[in-house]
């Protein structure tokens, strides 16, 4: 995507809404961006019908489920993949859920945007996005029908492993590295499996699982009502990014994905 260019995105459940959403939008001067779940097929073939037409617009695929009111969470932690690439001016986006149609207006100059784009310059925007769709999709899905939780520390690997304990045999050690790069899709399927095992997962800069099964050391005890307010995963990701100057990632088994970025919770956001 280039900067400067008016977006709208839309995120469709019916071929109708979609049409006459991506034709409104040209007509004022959009350029359409859909974003739409791979699992929805007949979206997706009506897609080339349209581009047949002539109709001009990028498509943006993402796991989203069926979008209600009761889970319209997803569609922010969606816009969040706009907001990372840094486009320019307001987003304009309009959703079809069910029994429901939505706009919205998104400001890129809010202070949530403003700190993902500190964590962006800090290791980058496809490593950034390409971490949160795995979340993501781990929230809605799960893996083998549970509920998982895990926590992804990114940057200063040899500073991360000074501050961390390795609690079980490191899962990745026999895993071809080209397989544990986690900007590559191809790859996620065998990764999530790893998040069912205790302990955090570090990853480099350049995308490569440099181990797991990682326990986070900490300079002084934790109390039981610290742990019972913040959870122990936030309070790793809160200590670990304190004294290594890394960006931890993490995904509660309630639903709740959350960054944390030189001791502070920078982000958090409700999946399902």
């Amino acid at each position: 995507m280039q900067q400067g260019i008016a977006y709208k995105v839309i995120i469709p459940q019916s071929k109708e809404f979609l049409r006459d959403e991506i034709e409104r939008s040209l007509k004022e001067g959009f350029s359409p961006l859909i974003i739409i779940d791979p699992k929805e097929e007949p979206l997706l073939e009506y897609l080339e019908v349209l581009r047949s037409e002539g109709l001009y617009f990028t498509t943006l695929l993402l796991k989203l489920g069926r979008i209600s009111l009761l889970n319209i969470e997803k569609i922010k932690l969606a816009l969040f993949a706009l907001f990372l690439k840094q486009l320019e001016g307001d987003i304009e986006v309009v959703v079809e859920g069910d029994d429901f149609k939505a706009e919205i207006v998104l400001n890129p100059e809010s202070s949530v945007i403003q700190r993902f784009r500190e964590i962006i310059g800090h290791i980058g925007y496809e490593l950034t996005y390409n971490i949160l769709r795995i979340l993501t999709e781990v929230a809605i899905e799960g893996i083998e029908g549970f509920r998982v939780g895990t926590l992804i520390i990114v940057g200063n690997p040899e500073e991360v492993l000074k501050n961390t304990i390795q609690i079980i045999p490191d899962p990745f050690v026999s895993i071809p590295k080209e397989k544990r790069n986690i900007k590559k899709e191809e790859n996620w399927r065998g990764i999530k499996e790893f998040f069912k095992l205790d302990g955090a997962i570090l990853v480099d800069p350049d995308g490569y699982i440099i181990s797991g099964g990682l326990y986070v050391k900490v300079d002084k005890p934790i109390s039981t009502k610290q742990i019972r307010v913040l959870g122990g995963r936030r309070l790793a990701a809160m200590m670990i990014t304190k004294y290594t100057g890394s960006i931890a990632f993490g995904l509660s088994t309630s639903g709740q994905i959350f960054v944390c970025k030189n001791g502070e919770i920078v982000f958090e956001q409700n999946i399902i």
